[in-house]
């Protein structure tokens, strides 16, 4: 057996001793598991009704719905997705998908720094990458998937972008930018986080190069690429998010409630709080370890002492991971009126990913540097395991749900309230008395053919000129048709307040009630389609492989 492979078996293996936890039967305690949970229900529900692309959640707020699966990243449901079809139920498919997108980033992260330096190296950076303490307050205290699975994607991207420029493999181009839509598919606010990072990471690559040639249109086409794949994600998300109720949450003040105290990037006790220090019931992990510290020490002395050609991609690392850990603090609170696009993050200490995956890169490269071996390596790495041992464990189980009860009892809408329509309520109190209702006039009868999440059809009797609601939120896209003819929505009437109010005249009417892919969503979706048949050809066009 190769070195290489013993080293990715021994990974996998250590990797395997903190996810035990994920064993247990049913829910565990943690912030966000049980949205999760629900998001993935009603995505897979939308999907087996032939939405190849989920917006809307028709079984989400009391059975009103929401377009909370139009904003909210959509990798970590057709993952998810693809599990229980496979046969597992929700809540397991859940945490299958926090165990292999937990395992797979250490791989990746050890692939691209052996490739970038040597495997000693690789291992070290993986080791470190897996057992950062604030990697288990993503996986056990805030249950953040989309962020858990943003970390497997990142080093994928880096991988594939190394081996394209130094090897000069043209296809692995194409390979970047698939990982970069996968990035931004599985979480947009850490893509952007890091975005600037592979950008800078990418030239320090290329300026290395003796012969660049065509290198330089090949990594921007990546980059561009990359995003044109996930724009029927993120061009809507963007646009239609101003009909949303997004600035109660990202706004400046909640995001500057959630600043932390400098000495808790020194010292922070583990609990299962809420993420604001100034809670009175917070505790959970914010700081960084001791091990991380002492690297990124070690990588800033470095700097005087050591000439090597890797210097300027030593400092690039240092810079962003002190930028990093500077944003996460209050001592940046003046810069909220000079950037004020970052509260968008929503979360101060949301910053602290970049020092977690920098300061990985940062141990690898005092590995390669002084050329230790792995022998060396094995006391350090047993350490780093005994000390973070604590941090791997749930503070306890919840109920448990059944895949029908998330489906058909689940009443929340899966987030604090951002992606609710304008028009509503930020969150409806019970379920309708029916789904079609009268507002104004007179109705005799309803009778239901359809109601799937983004199809309603049922013929209605009335007795004269009448206002009807159908008990579903107003989002744009919703069409009403009566008898083949499209009337005028209403989301306005305060005793309706942003339901589907629709007139109708005297007698016997088919209706129809469809969320409809507006101009923007369109428009997305065939950027995504038009870059995915680019992307086949230029993986598939029989030519050179290297430059």
């Amino acid at each position: 057996m190769s070195k290489k492979l013993s080293l990715i078996f021994l990974l996998i293996f250590i990797g395997l001793l903190p996810l035990k936890e994920l064993l247990k039967p049913g829910v565990y305690k943690a912030h966000d598991f049980i949205e999760h949970a629900a998001r993935l229900a009603s995505f897979y529900e939308s999907l087996k009704q032939g939405n190849f692309i989920p917006r809307w959640g028709g079984n989400l707020n009391y059975g009103y719905g929401h377009p909370v699966l139009m904003f909210l990243y959509p990798l970590t449901n057709y993952l998810g997705s693809l599990i229980h079809f496979l046969g597992f139920n929700i809540i397991d498919s859940i945490k299958i998908l926090f165990g292999l997108s937990y395992l797979l980033s250490g791989l990746f992260m050890f692939l691209w720094l052996a490739k970038l330096w040597n495997k000693e190296s690789g291992f070290i950076a993986a080791v470190f990458y897996l057992f950062a303490p604030y990697r288990f307050v993503e996986l056990y205290v805030r249950a953040a998937l989309g962020e858990h699975l943003a970390f497997t994607f990142l080093p994928l991207v880096c991988w594939f972008l190394t081996i394209a420029i130094k090897d000069k493999k043209i296809k692995y181009f194409g390979w970047t930018a698939i990982g970069l839509a996968m990035l931004f598919l599985a979480h947009n606010a850490l893509s952007l986080m890091f975005l600037p990072f592979i950008f800078l990471y990418g030239i320090l690559l290329i300026i290395s190069l003796r012969e660049k040639g065509k290198i330089w249109v090949l990594f921007f086409w990546s980059l561009f690429l990359g995003l044109m794949l996930s724009a029927f994600y993120w061009l809507p998300a963007f646009i239609e998010g101003k009909y949303t109720l997004r600035e109660r949450v990202a706004n400046r003040e909640f995001f500057a409630n959630n600043y932390l105290k400098w000495q808790e990037l020194f010292f922070s006790k583990w609990g299962y709080g809420f993420s604001s220090y100034k809670d009175q019931t917070s505790g959970f992990l914010v700081s960084l370890s001791w091990f991380q510290w002492l690297v990124f020490i070690f990588a800033f002395i470095t700097l005087f002492i050591k000439k090597n050609k890797e210097k300027r991609l030593v400092l690039l690392l240092i810079v962003y991971c002190a930028v990093g850990l500077f944003l996460s603090i209050e001592l940046s609170r003046p810069l909220l009126k000079f950037l004020p696009l970052v509260y968008y993050f929503q979360f101060p200490w949301r910053f602290l990913a970049i020092p977690l995956f920098i300061i990985s890169i940062l141990a690898a490269y005092l590995i390669f540097l002084f050329k230790i071996k792995f022998k060396s390596l094995i006391f350090f790495t047993l350490l780093i395991l005994l000390t973070t041992s604590s941090y791997w464990r749930i503070q306890g189980s919840e109920k448990n749900y059944s895949d029908e009860d998330l489906i058909q009892k689940y009443t929340g809408t899966t987030e604090t309230g951002e992606s609710t329509p304008i028009w509503a309520l930020r969150f409806q109190e019970e379920y309708p008395k029916e789904k079609v209702q009268l507002v104004a006039g007179g109705l005799d009868e309803v009778i239901i053919e359809k109601w799937d999440f983004e199809e309603h059809r049922y013929k209605i009797k009335v007795r004269e000129k009448s206002q009807i609601v159908d008990n579903t939120l107003y989002f744009p896209g919703w069409k009403v048709w009566v008898d083949g003819d499209e009337v005028f929505i209403n989301p306005h009437d305060l005793n309706w307040r942003g339901l589907i109010t629709y007139p109708v005249f005297s007698g016997e009417h088919q209706v129809v009630v469809k969320f409809t892919k507006t101009k923007t969503r369109q428009f997305a979706e065939l950027i995504s389609l038009v870059s995915f048949i680019f992307l086949l050809l230029f993986l598939t066009w029989p030519g050179r492989k290297k430059l």
